[in-house]
């Protein structure tokens, strides 16, 4: 709903400013109160900027197209994973240079990129098509046909507290959220424990960080190929079955319609995602080194959580896609235009990526 009133790049260069500085700040802390404080702040800031991205992506290309581009876009964490393991290896012999511990250069150094990002971002984030600048009056006509051709016809709306509240109770949002919460529960296990599980092994805090990277990389190279690969071939179900978590953010979005409930999707999505961060954190203790066996029990329940969930979405429109082929729902087209305008994902002529 910020959005409604606040430019994209406005919106993401304040909280990417807010979370770099957070970042920085966090160096200084030497007491468990001023870090709590901090680590809050981060956590407030970075919860807008995922929705926030997925949101504008949505809004630009059609369904089929969005999951090589959503791809691109979470690589990035992937490849900052990479990028950290090496920083934590070679910051961390910093230590004691200007009085400073080697952690705090860490949050120095990432927090004070961070905040340059924020300043690329206020002006190279692009606005939404309607109110795009760059493009010339027939391009953005051609870009806003597309749209909503790809929409059943639907006519994007404003967002408001009474069409997110509604949007709740839809069960693919709902379903949206236990999919990434699944997904996140085991990412977050995974990246926050990684160079933990790897130190079980005998090697050093430097040499554990430095191996924590090679995974990463080959995440971010089968996350951009897959992502090209299930817009070519337009399916999401059998990659998300597949343990591949950029497609749960892509084919919830192409499920439904309009700026309300798309928004709605990535927000709550994003808000139990971070719920798997607290549960990951919690269930990898040392003292259950170095099988951990609790933690790897839990993030495999959340994972078949989530096949459950994914195979229900399949089935489900699956048969509304039969259903529509067949004529059961051309009864929707005797109301009038402007009804059917509304219908959103329901209108007979949409139909669901499988």
């Amino acid at each position: 709903m910020v959005f409604n009133r606040v430019e994209p790049r406005k919106f993401m260069g304040a909280v990417v400013m807010g979370w770099g500085l957070s970042v920085t700040f966090a160096g200084f802390c030497h007491k468990f109160s001023s870090l709590v404080v901090t680590r809050i702040l981060i956590g407030f800031f970075e919860a807008g900027m995922f929705p926030g991205c997925m949101f504008l992506i949505s809004a630009w290309y059609r369904r089929h197209e969005l999951l090589s581009r959503m791809a691109f876009f979470l690589v990035a964490n992937d490849v900052a994973g990479t990028i950290s393991g090496l920083l934590g290896a070679g910051l961390g012999s910093l230590d004691g240079v200007g009085g400073y511990s080697g952690w705090s250069w860490i949050f120095f150094i990432e927090g004070s990129i961070t905040c340059s990002a924020a300043v690329l971002a206020w002006f190279f984030v692009p606005p939404f098509p309607e109110k795009a600048t760059f493009l010339q009056p027939s391009e953005k006509e051609w870009v806003l046909r597309r749209l909503k051709a790809d929409n059943g016809g639907f006519k994007h709306e404003k967002m408001t507290h009474k069409g997110v509240l509604k949007a709740l109770q839809d069960w693919k949002v709902l379903t949206a959220g236990v999919l990434y919460l699944a997904v996140c529960t085991t990412a977050y296990a995974i990246s926050v424990f990684q160079p933990t599980i790897l130190a079980t092994f005998g090697w050093s805090s430097f040499k554990s960080n430095l191996l924590s990277a090679p995974p990463r990389i080959a995440s971010a190279i089968v996350s951009v190929l897959c992502g090209i690969w299930s817009d070519r071939i337009q399916r999401r179900g059998i990659f998300c079955l597949g343990g591949f978590g950029v497609s749960t953010t892509a084919w919830t979005v192409n499920q439904v319609v309009g700026h309300t409930k798309r928004g709605t999707v990535t927000a709550f999505a994003g808000t139990l995602g971070q719920f798997g961060g607290i549960i990951s954190a919690i269930a990898f203790p040392s003292k259950d080194g170095p099988r951990y066996l609790p933690g790897i029990i839990i993030c495999i329940a959340f994972q078949a959580v989530g096949v459950v969930a994914a195979i229900n979405m399949w089935v489900f429109c699956s048969y509304e896609n039969r259903q529509r082929a067949a004529g059961k729902r051309d009864h929707l087209r005797e109301l009038s235009q402007e009804e059917q305008d509304q219908l959103g994902e329901k209108h007979p002529d949409f139909r669901y990526t499988l």
